[in-house]
């Protein structure tokens, strides 16, 4: 019984704390924002990668002990790049984005 009693004085003490209000963006506003914000995706194939929304970036090319091995300057928001690597699982690395990747 006393458990029950605990739980329901948690509850009311925690409903009665006062909440506060985050600004609200408007829908434009929100989509603005997601639309500025785009991602850098790798799409590999045979010797080639090709790096779409990196430009201004690097690309480092990195083996699974985590070496680096080569990098690239990005020059374009569409770039393709020959990596003349030997077959082999690579790490590459754009910005922040990381992706690991089978060179074959």
């Amino acid at each position: 019984m006393p458990k029950y009693i605990i739980i329901a004085s948690l509850t009311l003490l925690f409903a009665a704390m006062p909440i506060q209000a985050e600004s609200v963006w408007s829908m434009s506003e929100q989509t603005a924002q997601q639309s500025e914000v785009t991602e850098t995706k790798f799409y590999v194939y045979g010797q080639n990668v090709r790096i779409v929304n990196g430009g201004g970036q690097m690309l480092e090319v990195f083996n699974l002990t985590g070496v680096r091995i080569n990098a690239f300057r990005i020059d374009s928001e569409d770039k393709t790049v020959s990596l003349n690597l030997p077959k082999g699982i690579y790490i590459l690395k754009v910005g922040k984005v990381v992706r690991k990747v089978s060179i074959r």
